[in-house]
Formats: structure tokens, C-alpha cells, sequence
């Protein structure tokens, strides 16, 4: 466990179960400097006003006997409208491939079921840390730029992080990502799970 000197991270939890919140944020302030909890989503648009978050675990659903996903599509949206660089990772206990395909196809970096393991939730947050690092250091190289943006010309140079903000951004990209010269140099920092979904997202219109 990370010394509190050292800890970095500002983590956001949405949920409705209170004893999930106090259970998650207890586990993960093991290694992030702050975990705020919250268990209504009406307050996010605050909450995001007030805090710069790195990271926002984000439940599918609010209200009870409803498992449509449809509240959590909703308000990730909204966090995407607030703040576009932001990096959610949507949770539900229900939910399946195509659910999970259209989280990530709505902006969000990743989907996980409740309950879910310790040791899967922080690999998961910690691979949204390191794209939310990646995604603002893509928007202060944007931001020093003029006219059109190519942000990565010789995609066979670019880094793993720097392909998935690509593919993020732009489908036809992903394409020539997976059909450079040099494949092998292409490794998306991804977990299995994820790269299956990679196969069925890029491959719906």
C-alpha cells in the first residue's frame, strides 16, 4: 500500500448502496489520496463543479426495480457534457456484452459488474488514472497547437495511450492503427476483457 505522502488520485463514487460506497471508498483510499463518495447523482453537476476528479465510478441504476442501465447512460452524458476529458467507469449489478459495448461506445473507459473483486476494481481505476494523465496531456499538446489537429502522424511511434485517445476519437483511425507496418508495436494497455469488447465496438456503425 502506497505511503500517504506518495498517494495521488482523486476518485468519485456514484452509487446508491450505501454499504457499497463505504466499502469501496475504504478499499481504494488504500491507494488514491481521495475518495469522495456520493449517493445521489442529482449532486454530480456540483460535485464536478467544486472538485477536479481523475476518475468517477458511475452505477447504471438509481431508482429501485429498474435495471435498464438508462440513468447511467443519462448522466454519463452529462458528466461528458460538464467536462469532456473526463474518464468514467460505469457499474451495475446487471448487465451484459452489448450493454457493456454501448457504455464504451457512450464515452465511457470501462464497465464493471457488481459484485465485483478488489484486486479487478483497482486494476480497472488504475488504468483510468493513466488515460485521464494521457487525455490532459493530449489537450495541452492541442491546446499549443493551430489549425487542423494530427496528433499522431507515425502511429507506429505513438504509445499504447496515445492510440486508445486516438481510437477514442476517431473510428477510421483505429483502423489504420490496427493495419500499420509494424503491428507488433501496437499493444493497447487493455484487459482481456476489454479487448473483446474492442472486437464487437469497432464493427457497429
Amino acid at each position: 500500500m502506497p505511503d500517504d505522502s506518495v498517494k495521488t488520485g482523486k476518485i468519485l463514487i456514484v452509487d446508491d448502496n450505501e454499504d457499497l460506497l463505504k466499502a469501496a471508498r475504504m478499499f481504494l483510499k488504500r491507494n488514491f489520496k481521495q475518495v469522495d463518495i456520493e449517493k445521489t447523482p442529482d449532486s454530480i453537476p456540483t460535485l464536478l463543479k467544486n472538485e477536479n476528479y481523475d476518475v468517477i465510478l458511475l452505477d447504471m441504476n438509481f431508482t429501485k426495480d429498474v435495471s435498464s442501465g438508462h440513468e447511467g447512460f443519462v448522466w454519463l452524458e452529462r458528466i461528458l457534457e460538464i467536462d469532456p476529458s473526463a474518464v468514467v467507469i460505469l457499474i451495475t449489478a446487471y448487465g451484459d456484452v452489448q450493454m457493456a459495448v454501448k457504455a464504451i461506445k457512450e464515452g465511457a473507459m470501462d464497465f464493471i459488474l457488481k459484485p465485483w473483486e478488489n484486486e479487478r476494481l483497482l486494476a480497472t481505476v488504475n488504468s483510468a488514472m493513466q488515460l485521464r494523465k494521457s487525455k490532459i496531456e493530449v489537450n495541452e499538446l492541442k491546446d499549443k497547437q493551430t489549425g487542423p489537429v494530427t496528433l499522431f502522424k507515425d502511429l507506429s511511434m505513438a504509445t499504447p495511450e496515445q492510440l486508445w485517445l486516438t481510437s477514442l476519437k476517431n473510428t477510421a483511425t483505429f483502423t489504420m492503427i490496427l493495419t500499420a507496418d509494424k503491428p507488433e508495436t501496437i499493444m493497447l494497455k487493455r484487459h482481456n476483457f476489454m479487448k473483446d469488447l474492442y472486437k464487437s465496438l469497432f464493427t457497429i456503425n
